[in-house]
């Protein structure tokens, strides 16, 4: 359908194809004639990108012109529509590429007579520029197809594409509502009492009286159209008011985008998740990594920025970190994306270390608040109340995510007007608003966690909000707990659970022990002595190693107990790096300290640690003499795995010469003690 020969209602202007002018509440609008003829030629391909040159072409017909001409004349028309280009209501830029008319339009009549433009995008060309969408697409397709869904909202954090999706999918289901789709941008409301007078000026509807419920309830009584209501969260208690209008109607539906649910009877949720992602550190090509959303998207806009970009095998694993530490975020890779003008994929990767210095610059036709990610993080953390903000800044302490049982731990040590109920309150808001995340874990809990620009933002703003070192303590002491619990457990038949409960808490411990080196180094040490163990299988060697050195430097502030276990610690991971002379003289100074103390234990063990240095050194007949004296030492002591890891190593020893019987024997016997 052509404007010409019709009248075309758009917000509150209606241009008459007849008499070729546009009207706004009945007044002229002062228009050109090239703007009025660029404006008729964007509303005839509603939906469409209209490139640069073809605009040039219908409205410039037969003379040369500049791109400058088109620009000027685009800014003419926004004027007169009153239309923002960083927010725009009419007339969306494409970066590059030309523009598109974004509105919803009718044919000004009865609604009977009532039609939207129908879109000339197919299916394929619309999909074209969302990339890494066609699951959610097809399952919010089938949703609304449904006869009995009637209000699907989609909901994610800012910044994973919920407007982009739902503008997409207003031209995919053009056919599907005899009515059409009407697209309604609440992004300048506030009031939630202006959402409906709202929807009713989509409909040209200018008076509303005093229930404006009714009289857009009576205007689409009979009508099949698509209501999509872009931006809900600010306005979120008019729920209430689409269900009487969905009551009153019978062919309408709606498609509602929100950072929260509306929670009313008849809303169906939709979780737009963030884009999918590589495997971490696995190694794979970039044909490879092309099969992700995440990639897909941001080696595109890479290349929208600098259009000469070519990929080498080289640029993988950077390219792979890249979408792994922004989540799959689309506004966040769009923004790290429009860096490669400047900076290569290796620079851009290495520079993600101040992530919300770097993500800005977004596109001037997208909204303020997509333009950088903390301005869209900034605006849903706006929309808190008071209890929220302060729970939402105290969680970010947390690396790598936690339970309801560690923000119960933690947060009460620094403000404790904080109860459990309002933290179950609070984390549950949170979710909801998808400024968490959730999944299930270890033992059927449920861990929650901040998508890392999220968490990046909220440790910014709790700086100048929140007591840091008491935080900071109080997480640190929580994870002092945690690991002085699971230690016993590491040496029984419970140890493959807790090794994966601190696989999991392995972000948490890091920082707890990064904060407590600079601050409380007793706390510190106490730390790493009961992760000794696992810092060495689980963690990095050599950071392990520095930071055991850095802390037996101050040994004299050290309880011996403690000592000792940081210096079993180092040799262990001195052996593992196969600094065995060093190994060597750390387990032979932790005998000498053992036996000071007096535990009987402590010796066995140190005596076990030189023991396997004779072992790797194959002494074995030394290494044999300290085995035995640790087995009979832990048997003294009543110490199981004591004895029973002497009587393995010792097993060891004999498969080494080759004396398989005895290697059986001595190792069936320690299996044995375990029983």
């Amino acid at each position: 359908m052509s404007p010409k020969n019709h009248s075309i209602r758009f917000g509150e202007f209606v241009l008459d194809g007849e008499n070729f002018v546009v009207t706004s509440r009945g007044q002229p609008v002062t228009l050109t004639p090239k703007a009025l003829n660029l404006l008729n030629v964007l509303i005839e391909n509603r939906g469409r990108l209209v490139t640069k040159n073809e605009l040039i072409e219908r409205v410039w017909a037969g003379s040369f012109v500049e791109e400058g001409n088109l620009a000027y004349t685009i800014r003419l028309l926004r004027k007169a529509l009153d239309d923002d280009a960083s927010s725009p209501k009419y007339i969306e830029s494409i970066p590059k590429r030309g523009y598109r008319f974004i509105a919803h339009c009718h044919q000004v009549g009865n609604l009977s007579d009532l039609a939207i433009f129908p879109s000339q995008t197919t299916g394929k060309e619309t999909n074209a520029g969302l990339i890494g969408r066609a699951k959610e697409i097809a399952d919010i397709q089938d949703l609304l197809r449904k006869k009995k869904v009637r209000l699907v909202t989609l909901t994610g954090s800012g910044g994973t594409g919920k407007t982009r999706l739902a503008r997409e999918l207003a031209i995919l289901l053009d056919e599907d509502f005899s009515d059409g789709v009407v697209f309604v941008d609440l992004t300048t409301l506030a009031d939630p009492m202006l959402v409906v007078p709202e929807i009713a000026l989509q409909f040209g509807i200018t008076e509303v009286g005093t229930n404006p419920i009714a009289v857009v309830s009576d205007y689409l009584r009979e009508s099949e159209t698509l209501l999509i209501l872009d931006n809900f969260e600010q306005v979120v208690s008019a729920g209430i008011q689409l269900v009487e209008i969905l009551q009153r109607t019978s062919g309408v539906k709606l498609l509602v985008t929100s950072r929260e649910p509306l929670k009313i009877t008849v809303e169906l949720e939709y979780r737009v998740p963030p884009l999918e992602l590589p495997s971490a550190g696995a190694s794979q090509t970039i044909d490879d990594l092309m099969r992700f959303g995440s990639v897909r998207l941001f080696v595109e806009r890479a290349r929208d920025a600098r259009p000469d970009l070519v990929l080498g095998e080289s640029d993988a694993e950077p390219l792979s970190g890249i979408c792994q530490t922004l989540d799959g975020l689309p506004l966040a890779l769009e923004l790290a994306a429009s860096r490669a003008k400047v900076l290569s994929i290796h620079e851009i990767f290495s520079k993600l270390e101040d992530r919300l210095a770097l993500l800005t610059g977004g596109s001037r036709d997208m909204p303020n608040r997509q333009q950088t990610v903390r301005a869209t993080i900034e605006w849903s953390f706006g929309l808190l109340n008071e209890l929220e903000k302060k729970v939402f800044l105290l969680l970010s302490v947390f690396e790598g995510g936690f339970t309801f049982k560690a923000a119960e731990s933690v947060l009460p040590a620094v403000d404790r007007s904080i109860s459990k109920a309002d933290i179950v309150n609070a984390v549950t808001s949170l979710t909801e608003k998808n400024l968490l995340l959730s999944q299930p874990s270890l033992g059927g809990e449920i861990r929650f966690r901040m998508l890392v620009v999220v968490r990046d933002y909220a440790v910014e703003e709790r700086a100048a909000r929140v007591d840091e070192d008491t935080l900071r303590r109080s997480h640190a002491e929580y994870c002092l707990k945690l690991t002085e619990t699971g230690v016993p457990f590491l040496f029984s038949f419970e140890s493959p659970q807790w090794l994966n409960r601190f696989g999991v808490e392995e972000g948490n411990i890091r920082a707890a022990l990064r904060w407590s080196l600079d601050h409380d180094r007793q706390l510190a040490a106490r730390i790493l002595a009961s992760i000794r163990h696992l810092a060495a299988i689980r963690m990095h060697t050599s950071q392990t190693r520095l930071w055991l050195e850095e802390i037996l430097e101050h040994a004299d502030e050290i309880s011996p107990e403690v000592r000792c276990e940081l210096v079993t610690g180092l040799g262990i991971v001195c052996q593992y790096q196969r600094d065995l002379k060093t190994a060597r003289n750390i387990h032979e100074e932790n005998l000498r300290l053992c036996r000071q103390i007096g535990d009987q234990k402590l010796v066995s063990r140190a005596l076990r640690g030189l023991g396997a240095i004779d072992y790797m050194e194959m002494r074995l007949e030394s290494a044999r003499r300290l085995l035995n004296e640790a087995r009979e030492t832990s048997g003294s002591v009543n110490d199981e795995f004591g004895e029973a890891a002497a009587l393995a190593r010792l097993g060891d020893i004999s498969n080494a010469e080759r004396d398989y019987p005895q290697a059986r024997k001595l190792i069936t016997e320690a299996l044995e003690i375990f029983g």
